[in-house]
């Protein structure tokens, strides 16, 4: 079996029954699975952690969804900032009510479908959101952040899903 054509394969767990090799190969094969899904992983999730703060100003500021700043005032007296801050928090409560109603849809997509087209089907999602949230005002916010709640929601669990295939069937029943 030439194993350098089956490399791409290493995410399925049966893939690690079929190898009928030696312990160690198995295991190399496990351990560069795990590590370049690891640094994948941490590539995306660092990636959504950094922009966050970014989306916060870029709303405030240049979407302006509390209303134009008055120059010359300090940004805890401005009025525009403070309605901008209330409204945030409602933008971001309409992401998680939506991050919570999705889960288990979610789940049972990546169940069904398998872990890969959640996974490419999140960073496809991630396009719009991104679009409608620079593109958009306050009203679009609602659309655009849900969108990448769901994003966010598919590619950490299909990740998830996929660092659970690579423990072989023999020790996930203990």
């Amino acid at each position: 079996m030439d194993f350098a054509q089956e490399i791409p394969r290493t995410y399925y767990s049966d893939y690690v029954i079929q190898l009928d090799g030696s312990p160690l190969i198995i295991g190399i094969i496990s351990l560069a699975s795990m590590f370049f899904l690891f640094l994948s992983e941490m590539i995306t999730r660092s990636s959504f952690s950094m922009i966050q703060t970014l989306f916060l100003v870029y709303a405030f500021y240049e979407l302006q969804i509390g209303g134009p700043l008055i120059q010359g005032m300090s940004p805890q007296a401005d009025p525009a900032l403070q309605l901008a801050r209330i409204r945030w928090g409602y933008v971001m409560t309409a992401l998680f009510i939506c991050m919570v109603a999705s889960a288990i849809p979610a789940g049972k997509l990546i169940g069904k479908t398998g872990r890969k087209i959640p996974l490419i089907a999140a960073h496809l999602i991630t396009i719009p959101a991104m679009l409608l949230f620079v593109y958009g005002n306050y009203f679009t916010l609602f659309m655009a952040m849900p969108l990448a709640g769901l994003s966010m929601l598919l590619g950490f669990s299909s990740y998830q899903s996929l660092f659970a295939d690579l423990v072989s069937q023999e020790y996930v029943e203990k």
